[in-house]
């Protein structure tokens, strides 16, 4: 044996008994409600790993696809049809944020007889977010809309009024959301409410003519989310 192949044969007998080194962990540190979060230099833990899958804003095809995703409560999941955003709270996905909800629609001429009490209908859309409204009076909050509503209109008659006053109210979720007058001598008003709606419930615009004879009224409706 070679000087060089005993030198070889004694470092590796030294090698053999130097007992093997495991590397160090250090343990896992809190970041906000995460407590098992890897430090610098350690190994990422599959419970962690799961957590932080559940924080990640999941993409859906439709609000159905969400719907399907029984996710941890505090889970964010956005809609790619619409491009809105849901956080599951308990056991449902609650919308963040209003985005361009609601409707607008325009009326360009109803009669009403001497008297008479009618909502208005409109057969003309500007914009429908989600299908509110099919054309009549009634603008119905879509399933899994549920949220606080501003509700304006404008209400115009084909002449000034004479007699007496016509009234213009917001009928929307069961009440009267609003009121307005437009008072003998002047032919046009606004009127504005606020109220909270649930899904399947309406919002319209009801009239009770005061003129001393049939009078046709136009008018502009807006129903906008203003929060969830």
């Amino acid at each position: 044996m070679s000087k060089l192949d005993d030198l070889e044969a004694r470092l590796a007998a030294i090698e053999a008994r130097i007992p093997a080194v495991t590397p160090h962990a250090n343990p896992p540190i809190t970041v906000g409600e995460l407590v098992d979060v890897p430090a610098p230099g350690s190994p990422i833990s599959s419970p962690w790993a799961q957590e932080v899958s559940n924080r990640i804003v999941h993409r859906f095809v439709n609000k159905a696809a969400l719907d399907a995703w029984a996710a941890a409560a505090g889970s964010y999941g956005t809609t790619l049809d619409t491009g809105r955003l849901y956080e599951r709270i308990g056991t449902a996905w609650v919308l963040v944020g209003a985005g361009r909800i609601g409707f607008g629609g325009l009326q360009p001429g109803q009669s009403w007889a001497v008297g008479q009490t009618f909502s208005m209908s409109w057969p003309q859309k500007q914009w429908d977010s989600d299908n509110f409204n099919a054309g009549g009076a009634p603008v119905t909050v879509p399933a899994g809309l549920d949220g606080l509503y501003l509700v304006s209109a404008y209400i115009s008659a084909t002449a000034l009024i004479v007699g007496a006053a016509t009234a213009v109210q917001i009928v929307a979720g069961g009440g009267i959301a609003g009121q307005a007058i437009i008072p003998v001598g002047v032919g046009a008003v606004t009127v504005t409410g606020l109220v909270l709606l649930t899904a399947t419930q309406n919002a319209q615009i009801q009239i009770v003519n005061g003129h001393n004879a049939a009078m046709s009224y136009n008018g502009a409706i807006r129903v906008a989310m203003v929060s969830p």
